[in-house]
């Protein structure tokens, strides 16, 4: 495993060992996107969100929490995500979960 150093707006780096289980991104539209990403570690899982932009006025913002399972995820994917807009899980965040999902049945399974 590896150890990542991950970046977050409101609270201190999230420092861990792990691998990435999942990522995908959204579209760019208007000059911003965002990029999803999964890791698994010895104790669950870490989700992390990447709000980017290419405006030069603008900031990126960074989020990453440690959740215990595959529903865990998906609820801080619910809350932090785009779903927080209320209009529940995109298309993306779908598409990375179930990869994600798919990634820890292979390594049980191994």
């Amino acid at each position: 495993m590896q150890t990542y150093d991950l970046r977050r707006s409101s609270k201190s780096r999230l420092k861990f060992h792990g691998e990435i289980i999942a990522e995908d991104s959204t579209p760019e539209v208007s000059g911003r996107y965002t990029k999803y990403t999964i890791y698994r570690t010895a104790n669950g899982l870490v989700v992390a969100i990447m709000d980017v932009t290419l405006w030069e006025n603008e900031r990126n913002s960074y989020a990453a929490e440690f959740v215990a399972d595959i529903t865990d995820a998906r609820q801080y994917l619910e809350t932090h995500g785009g779903a927080k807009s209320g209009r529940g899980l995109s298309a993306v965040e779908d598409d990375l979960l179930d990869e994600a999902e798919q990634a820890l049945d292979q390594l049980l399974a191994a």
